[in-house]
């Protein structure tokens, strides 16, 4: 019955240990810049979320730690348990790198489309006036103008 107790108290004891490194982070990063700068207001810091990140990182801690909880020391089992936010965190950082780089490709490629493509309009030839080509048969023939003229001798002009 000891042994059975004395999990339940390592569970609970990496459980608290983990969501106190949990929280920490965030908290520190929500309300340091309003306390280091009293003229910074922020819109405040998200309480349940950071709660919910605590419990998480808690539970994760509890699962890792609490069958080795006799072997190691609480402070190594803390600093252990943040190292957990600061890869969420970095995580999250490169993401959103990864997310801003892929979108400033993107906008480089539309860009690089339009101008290879070219947004200028060609100009529209609305009237065509027919012009017949006087072809002398006995210079088209030593040029070979002839042949390209075989399908028609009609030419479009402006």
């Amino acid at each position: 019955m000891s042994e059975k107790t004395g999990i339940v108290n390592d569970i609970l004891l990496t459980f608290f240990i983990g969501f106190v490194a949990g929280i920490a982070p965030f908290l520190f990063m929500e309300l340091l810049p309003s306390l280091l700068n009293k003229g910074v207001s922020s819109p405040g810091p998200n309480y349940l979320a950071i709660a919910v990140t605590g419990i998480l990182i808690g539970l994760i801690t509890s699962i890792i730690f609490a069958k080795h909880f006799k072997e190691k020391e609480p402070q190594d089992i803390f600093f252990y348990a943040l190292g957990i936010p600061a890869i969420l965190i970095a995580t999250v950082i490169n993401l959103n790198t990864d997310f801003s780089a892929r979108k400033a490709v993107d906008e480089a490629r539309a860009s690089a489309s339009v101008e290879v493509m070219g947004n200028d309009v060609q100009p529209v030839i609305k009237d065509f006036t027919p012009v017949e080509i006087p072809v002398n048969q006995d210079n088209a023939k030593q040029s070979g103008f002839l042949d390209l003229l075989k399908f028609s001798k009609t030419v479009y002009a402006e």
